[in-house]
């Protein structure tokens, strides 16, 4: 039943924006996991806990796991 209103909604959204003259608004961007730590936190995650000096994201694997 969900999923019917859902796609009804989908559906006549645009034209509800049309008749009272509306732009859709965007979608606001989800904030990055640095973000999110150092607001949580008040702490940098890109920051080295060693020597103080800035790190470098130089990329990511799909599907591997973090091994200490």
């Amino acid at each position: 039943m969900e999923e019917i209103w859902r796609s009804a909604v989908i559906r006549l959204l645009p034209k509800v924006y049309e008749a009272l003259e509306m732009t859709p608004r965007k979608k606001p961007e989800k904030p990055e996991f640095a973000v999110l730590m150092k607001g949580f936190l008040g702490t940098d995650s890109y920051k080295c806990i060693l020597c103080d000096n800035r790190l470098r994201f130089a990329g990511a694997q799909a599907g591997t796991q973090a091994m200490a």
